[in-house]
């Protein structure tokens, strides 16, 4: 889709894939509705810290908080913790 929009080579999309990646690390492998949700707010977070910050803080800002949240869980925000 992006490649409609604006040109692109064969290097273009890692941001895009890590994006793509911290949102469903975040939501937890295999919820499809925090997937929906974290991407929203991955989307949101990407948009007001780039207003707020400049262009070149975007990508930082998401994965400082894909990171934070990690490190407190581990599993993502909507997957349930396996009992062991």
């Amino acid at each position: 889709m992006t490649g409609v929009a604006q040109s692109f080579t064969p290097t273009s999309g890692l941001p895009l894939l890590l994006t793509g990646f911290a949102v469903m690390a975040l939501a937890g492998i295999g919820s499809v509705g925090g997937v929906l949700l974290a991407g929203i707010v991955l989307g949101l977070l990407q948009s007001v810290s780039g207003e707020l910050l400049g262009g070149g803080w975007r990508n930082f800002v998401v994965y400082a908080a894909f990171f934070l949240t990690l490190s407190l869980r581990p599993n993502g925000l909507f997957r349930r913790a396996v009992p062991a």
